[in-house]
């Protein structure tokens, strides 16, 4: 990572960006580093508060809530990383062939897109994995299928900007195949404000399987942030730590993903650099002529 690119986040990109980053340290390297039995079972140090012992404390079956909080920062990067991929390929192809060829094809991709957006997500989430189940794997198709609408929308605006551009219509004079223009020139052309986008969706996606654990639809042999908060629902008088490092946890991602996003937004969107670095205009009066 450059330095120029960590000034051009400004400094709620910045806060934004170590928040990430401690997520996917947490995520990827955290698990490992805790002990066997970090999570397991122990009737004798039930509801402990927080100490030197128990970081974040104990819950009701004795359970490290630190590790837990360690091990669902692996499910929230993973849940939010491959649902949001799944999402952009989707949003990508269905938003990209409708903006190119536009008419009829068009016309049938956006209604489909209308469709998905009416549904509210939630709803659809959780009659999905009423019916397939609630594997990590399901899981993760379900919230990247409820997700794509968003990325279709942003990129067949784009893709309908960017068709009548001199390039495309440069490119097609001179025989460029239609996959030859949208996959080297129309896709790279859009990818800074997919790459912006995917950091707000991955925030959305978090906060998705949190509320399916939340309601007991998520898999129930992955440790999450959202069924750590629906386990300490009947506790909430007796240990406030149950609930409040998880959702403490859930915070901190959603303002660092939301951070970043926008200031990925900023950073790389040329008329937006444009803008701010445009001059601003003089508060001195215009000498009398």
């Amino acid at each position: 990572m450059s330095h120029s690119f960590f000034r051009a986040l400004e400094r709620p990109g910045q806060i934004g960006l170590i928040l990430v980053l401690v997520l996917i340290v947490a995520g990827l390297i955290g698990p490992s580093l805790l002990s066997a039995n970090a999570i397991v079972t122990n009737s004798s140090a039930t509801l402990l508060a927080p100490s030197t012992s128990n970081w974040f404390g104990t819950d009701n079956l004795g359970r490290d809530i630190f590790s837990g909080i360690v091990i669902g920062a692996r499910t929230a990067l993973l849940v939010g990383f491959l649902s949001v991929a799944f999402a952009t390929v989707v949003g990508l192809f269905v938003g990209g062939i409708g903006g190119y060829f536009g008419g009829f094809v068009d016309e049938t991709f956006d209604r489909l897109t209308q469709l998905f957006i009416i549904i509210p997500r939630l709803f659809l989430a959780m009659a999905l994995l009423s019916l397939f189940g609630t594997s990590i794997w399901v899981v993760i198709l379900t919230i990247g299928l409820v997700s794509w609408p968003q990325v279709a929308r942003l990129t067949r605006v784009e893709f309908l900007t960017l068709k009548k551009s001199d390039f495309v219509e440069a490119l097609i004079a001179a025989g460029a195949g239609h996959s030859r223009i949208i996959l080297r020139h129309l896709i790279p052309n859009i990818l800074p404000v997919i790459i912006a986008n995917a950091s707000l969706l991955m925030c959305s996606a978090i906060l998705l399987e949190a509320g399916l654990a939340f309601f007991g639809l998520s898999d129930s042999t992955t440790v999450s942030w959202g069924s750590m908060l629906s386990n300490a629902q009947q506790f909430l008088l007796v240990s406030f730590w149950m609930p409040f490092f998880p959702g403490l946890a859930i915070t901190l991602t959603g303002l660092g993903l939301n951070l970043l996003g926008d200031g990925l937004t900023k950073a790389l969107s040329p008329k937006l650099r444009r803008t701010d670095a445009a001059p601003r205009p003089s508060k001195e009066l215009a000498p009398a002529a």
